[in-house]
């Protein structure tokens, strides 16, 4: 795909947006490829550089703040007629509160899910104090003269700082994975707007 191709399917992907956004961004990528360009690229290396389409589409939508996407769609739908706007005057006492109680719900799950991150890390941390505890009570047996009980305090030490590595090392994956499921939810509240082909 050459540069001109790129731009026009990125511009019918983009035709959610307000008009001055999407020349923003149209600019901005053909920019992008002009520069590369004069660093040597042919148009289609340049083009293939900046990644396929859809990536590309979906970092516009992440940074593109949602009151702009609810803003374009709006002005696309000016037309309300009367009874349009009679429905929704006479529906905000069913849709407002139904609209609350929606972000209520969105927010209660941000916060699980940041409550089993950080829970995730309990275990881990719990196991290093017991390493850390059977570590000391290891050397002071050791220095006292039980070499045995002190031996296995050591050992028993070892075993938990492992145990704790490895349950940290977990707690960080799916953490990883709950921000990424974070980040998902409002990409995917845009893209309502926006509609599958970005055409809405």
């Amino acid at each position: 795909m050459d540069k001109s191709q790129f731009l026009t399917e990125l511009s019918s992907r983009l035709g959610a947006l307000k008009a001055e956004d999407r020349e923003r961004w149209l600019e901005y990528y053909s920019e992008m490829i002009d520069d590369r360009v004069e660093e040597g690229m042919s148009e289609r290396e340049a083009v293939r550089e900046l990644g396929e389409l859809d990536e590309v589409v979906s970092s516009i939508i992440s940074e593109t703040p949602l009151s702009r996407l609810v803003g374009a769609k709006l002005e696309k739908e000016r037309g309300l007629k009367g009874w349009h706007i009679a429905l929704i005057v006479l529906g905000a006492p069913l849709w407002i509160p139904l609209l609350i109680a929606l972000l209520a719900v969105l927010l209660s799950v941000y916060i699980a899910l940041f409550a089993l991150a950080v829970s995730a890390f309990a275990p881990a941390l719990s196991f290093g104090a017991a390493a850390a505890a059977c570590l000391v009570g290891g050397a002071a047996l050791l220095f006292s003269g039980s070499l045995a009980d002190g031996a296995v305090n050591i050992g028993l030490a070892l075993f938990f700082a492992g145990a704790a590595i490895l349950l940290a090392l977990l707690a960080a994956a799916f953490t990883r994975l709950i921000i990424k499921i974070a980040k998902a939810v409002p990409l995917f509240i845009k893209t309502l707007f926006m509609g599958k082909d970005g055409s809405r």
